[in-house]
């Protein structure tokens, strides 16, 4: 896992997408997207990533595309994962979630200005939310600076 610049994950458990996330730490892009509740299982159980509030750094990474259920954000946001050299930002919903509105009120505002600094060099955002959702944008990242943005 020491090698992996790339890694693609599709319908694999949130806890087990963010174990592998830190646990290559020369990924340069990461993708994980989860539509489905029976996921498939990589690792056993007990190798899972435990949520955490100390920070966990993953300065190589540039590319991060992240498609989960919106129950599963606050599992993201808690695992305290940052990425100071984060360039292109690609998150939202599974497109088979897109009918629904995306709730922003379940995700907690406190871990979100905490992740909110691994947001200052980005230059590019996908923001793959269902248009009834828009204005969540703006609850989501009220204090960020996004001029970076080509």
């Amino acid at each position: 896992m020491q090698q992996l610049t790339t890694l693609r994950l599709c319908d694999v458990p949130i806890d087990q997408c963010l174990y592998l996330l830190f646990h290559c730490p020369n990924l340069i892009e990461f993708h994980c997207s989860t539509q489905r509740t029976d996921t498939h299982t990589i690792f056993p159980p007990d190798a899972i990533f435990r949520p955490s509030r100390t920070p966990k750094i993953c300065s190589n990474l540039r590319i991060f595309h992240w498609k989960a259920r919106d129950e599963d954000w606050n599992r993201f946001l808690f695992s305290s994962i940052r990425f100071p050299n984060l360039e292109k930002l690609s998150w939202g919903v599974p497109h088979s979630s897109l009918h629904r509105t995306w709730s922003t009120e379940s995700i907690d505002s406190v871990l979100i200005n905490e992740f909110i600094p691994s947001l200052s060099g980005i230059t590019a955002l996908d923001w793959d939310i269902p248009p009834p959702s828009y204005s969540c944008f703006n609850e989501v990242f009220p204090q960020t600076d996004l001029s970076s943005l080509q």
